[in-house]
């Protein structure tokens, strides 16, 4: 299984932090900014997994999906984007 690196950056780290301490943002996208700070954190996806009680898979989508939108938006140096397409549902990727 490829093993997708997740390194933020300090802005990355600061927006994802913000939107965790806001709180208004749905569940599933909370979840989601946890995952990534916990990954850049260095913790495993197992243990990821037990803390934020999600699938390793669900883990890895979304280390995934963040890594590939990231490194394909680097020529437009917009992470509202990014962060956005990473962090919103599958069905909505597929919808629209």
């Amino acid at each position: 299984m490829k093993r997708y690196k997740v390194q933020l950056t300090r802005e990355e780290r600061e927006q994802l932090q913000k939107l965790i301490s806001s709180g208004v943002a749905p569940a599933r996208k909370l979840t989601r900014a946890r995952i990534l700070l916990k990954v850049d954190a260095g913790m495993t996806r197992t243990k990821i997994g037990q803390v934020l009680d999600v699938t390793n898979n669900t883990v890895t989508t979304v280390c995934r999906t963040f890594q590939t939108q990231r490194t394909s938006h680097l020529h437009q140096n917009n992470l509202y984007h990014i962060f956005i397409f990473a962090l919103r549902p599958l069905h909505w990727r597929i919808l629209y």
